[in-house]
C-alpha cells in the first residue's frame, strides 16, 4: 500500500512540474521573473507592482511584468540593453533591429481545446516609421529539450511604433493564427506619462533613475505639445488563443521587444494575467501546480495517519 501511495505522490509531483498550467504573478523588482521563466542575458525586465495606470491590467492582477530596451534616467532612455535582437529565439524579421530584451516561458505541450490567455500593453518613447521599435509575443515550436524545431512561430501579440500613432497590431509581422481573439483588435499610443526604473521596477516620478515614458515619441521631446508622434502606452489588449488539431504541439512562449535603427529611445512591453489551461468542456481541466502538490501532500498525510492508527 505504501509503495502504491508513494508512486501516486511521485506522479502527482511530476504532473505539478509539467508546465501544463502556469501564471505570471511574481515579486516586484528588476530581474525577477515568474517561476520557471528565463530572462535572456543582457535583457532588462522584471516584476512591477503599482496602483496606477498603465501598470494595472484588465485582469486586475496587481503584479505585472515589464520588458524594456533601454535603461537610464529621464527621457527618453539612452543606455541600451546588451541583448542583440538577432539572438532572441524565433525573433521576427524586422529590418534594422538592434538591441532588446526577451523573456521565455517554460515549455509546455498543448492539446486541442487548451487555451492560452494574456494581457499586453506596448510602451515607447519612439514614434516614427524609420525608428520603428517593436514588441511581440509568440509561441515558438520546440522539441522536448526546448530546442526550436524551425517551424514558424504563432504570433499572439504584435506592436510597432509609427508616425500615425497606431501601434497594435504591428506592421511587418506575419499574420495571426486562427483561434486567436484580440480584445480590442487594435490599439493606438495614448500620449500618457508614467515612469519606470528598469533596474528596480520603481514607478515614482521622483526617482532620478526612472525613465519617463510619454507624452510624446521621437522626434519630439516631453516639453513640446503632443503631436502625431505620441508616446507613452497603448491601452491593454487581451490575447486569447485556443489550440486546435492543427496547432497542437510543444511550445515556449517568447515575449520580446527591440529597438530599430538605433539603440536608444526606450520601448517595451507590459504583460500580466497569463495562463495556459484546458477550457474545453470535453477535456479534463488541468489543475494548477500548487493544487496538485497540496493534493499529494494531503494524500500522504491521510495514509500516514492510517498507518499510525494501525500501529
Amino acid at each position: 500500500m505504501m509503495r502504491y501511495v508513494a508512486f501516486c505522490i511521485g506522479m502527482l509531483f511530476i504532473a505539478s512540474l509539467s508546465g501544463q498550467g502556469w501564471a505570471l504573478p511574481i515579486q516586484e523588482g528588476g530581474g525577477n521573473t515568474p517561476s520557471g521563466w528565463t530572462l535572456l542575458p543582457g535583457s532588462l525586465g522584471g516584476g512591477v507592482k503599482a496602483v496606477a495606470a498603465p501598470f494595472i491590467s484588465p485582469s486586475g492582477d496587481p503584479v505585472d511584468v515589464y520588458l524594456v530596451t533601454d535603461s537610464g534616467g529621464g527621457f527618453p532612455g539612452l543606455i541600451p540593453t546588451g541583448l542583440q535582437a538577432s539572438a532572441i529565439p524565433g525573433a521576427p524579421n524586422i529590418p534594422g533591429s538592434t538591441n532588446g530584451s526577451a523573456m521565455i516561458s517554460p515549455l509546455f505541450t498543448a492539446t486541442a481545446g487548451q487555451r492560452i490567455n494574456f494581457d499586453f500593453a506596448f510602451i515607447t518613447n519612439d514614434g516614427t516609421d524609420t525608428f520603428s521599435d517593436w514588441g511581440a509575443a509568440y509561441l515558438l515550436p520546440v522539441d522536448a529539450n526546448g530546442a526550436p524545431t524551425g517551424s514558424a512561430p504563432l504570433n499572439l501579440f504584435t506592436a510597432r511604433t509609427g508616425g500615425s500613432g497606431s501601434a497594435v497590431p504591428g506592421f511587418g509581422f506575419n499574420g495571426f493564427p486562427a483561434g486567436l481573439v484580440l480584445t480590442p483588435v487594435s490599439a493606438n499610443m495614448q500620449g500618457d506619462v508614467f515612469f519606470l526604473n528598469p533596474l528596480t521596477s520603481g514607478t515614482s516620478a521622483l526617482d532620478p533613475n526612472a525613465t519617463q515614458f510619454g507624452p510624446n515619441g521621437y522626434p519630439q521631446d516631453p516639453t513640446s505639445q503632443p503631436g502625431n508622434a505620441l508616446g507613452g502606452s497603448t491601452n491593454w489588449v487581451n490575447a486569447d488563443f485556443t489550440f486546435d488539431p492543427s496547432t497542437i504541439g510543444t511550445y515556449e512562449l517568447v515575449l520580446a521587444v527591440a529597438n530599430v535603427g538605433d539603440e536608444i529611445y526606450s520601448s517595451g512591453m507590459l504583460f500580466a494575467g497569463g495562463s495556459v489551461k484546458g477550457d474545453d468542456p470535453n477535456l479534463p481541466s488541468i489543475p494548477e501546480p500548487g493544487t496538485m502538490l497540496l493534493f499529494g501532500v494531503g494524500l500522504a498525510g491521510l495514509v500516514l495517519g492510517k498507518q499510525i492508527r494501525k500501529g
